[in-house]
Parts: structure tokens; sequence; C-alpha cells
């Protein structure tokens, strides 16, 4: 192969095969890497604003971002918190914990009953009507035994409702004394 001197031409190849078209090309090749790189950014900006306004949407439709995920999953009824804790209490003494929930779907939602954990765990106000985009309280009444002295008392509720739905569990959470005992020991 003949050589030629670099400076007559705009074309190289170094020993190893190597091409080179000179300042031209790597300009054009640069250009080109930019584009693709400006091109990736602006469209992950866009799937990002796009993703903000759909999540916008969802919060406005139904309150929270975790309603319209539930709302997604297939639940008719959104809960502020599936469980809550009632604190410490002694063995044989009642406490209540209060569920609000929310109708996520354009009809009328009946909580016809609940199945529980224990029998010492009620529900009342059932049947349980919330309107269309309405919300609802139900209030869950525990009163542990003297057996449940010292451990963590977790019991739930299943609800049952009218329309088709996945399961919605209930739960509540407290910290039995002994009678007259504030340590639980």
């Amino acid at each position: 192969m003949e050589r030629i001197p670099i400076m007559d031409t705009a074309f190289r190849e170094s020993p190893l095969g190597i091409t080179d078209d000179g300042p031209k090309g790597r300009l054009e090749r640069r250009s080109r890497l930019r584009t693709v790189l400006v091109w990736g950014l602006g469209s992950s900006i866009l799937a990002l604003i796009i993703g903000a306004g759909l999540a916008a949407f969802a919060v406005l439709r139904h309150g929270s971002l975790a309603a319209a995920i539930a709302y997604l999953e297939g639940y008719p009824l959104a809960v502020e918190s599936y469980s809550r804790s009632v604190g410490e209490i002694h063995a044989g003494e009642p406490r209540s914990a209060t569920f609000v929930l929310r109708n996520l779907i354009r009809k009328p939602v009946t909580i016809v009953g609940a199945k529980t954990s224990c029998g010492c765990i009620a529900t009342g106000d059932l049947p349980l009507t919330i309107g269309a985009g309405g919300e609802g309280e139900l209030t869950i009444t525990v009163r542990p035994s003297e057996r449940d002295v010292g451990c963590e008392y977790r019991h739930t509720a299943l609800l049952y409702i009218d329309v088709r739905s996945p399961p919605i569990l209930l739960e509540v959470t407290a910290r039995v004394l002994g009678p007259g005992n504030d340590s639980g020991t």
C-alpha cells in the first residue's frame, strides 16, 4: 500500500486499519452523538412529565396516590390505613379503632359483613353503605382476654362487600396489660 501524505487528504488509514476522516468527520460524529443524547434526554424528561401528570390526575380523581393505586388494583374502597393501634390496654377492657373508607367507584358499595380472626374483636355499624365517591367510617372494637397479657395483640377483620373486589383486610393492634398493672409484667 502506498503512503499518502497526511496533509493532502481528509481521509487517513492508520497502520492498525482504523480509519479517520479528519476533523470534519469527527465533528459530524460528535454532532450525531449529541443529537442521540439530546433526543434520549428529551424523551426521558417527557416521560417524567407525562408520569407526573398522570399521578397528579390520579390524585385529583381519587384523593391520593394510594387510593389511585388501590383503584387500579381493583379495589372499590380505599382505606386510609389498613392497620390501627389502640395503644396499651388492660385485659377485658374494650377499645375501639375507627377506619375511614372511601368509595372509589361510581356506584354505592355496601359492606355487608366481616369475618374476624378472634371472638374478641367486633365490627360495628354493619351493614354500612358508602355512596359513590363518598366516605364512611367503620368501627372495630377489641376486648383482649387474660391470655393476651404481655403479648403483642394483633387481630384482623376481613370485609365482605356487595361488589366484586380483592379481599379487604383490616388489622387492630394493641399491647395488653394485666389487670391493675401498667407495665405488662
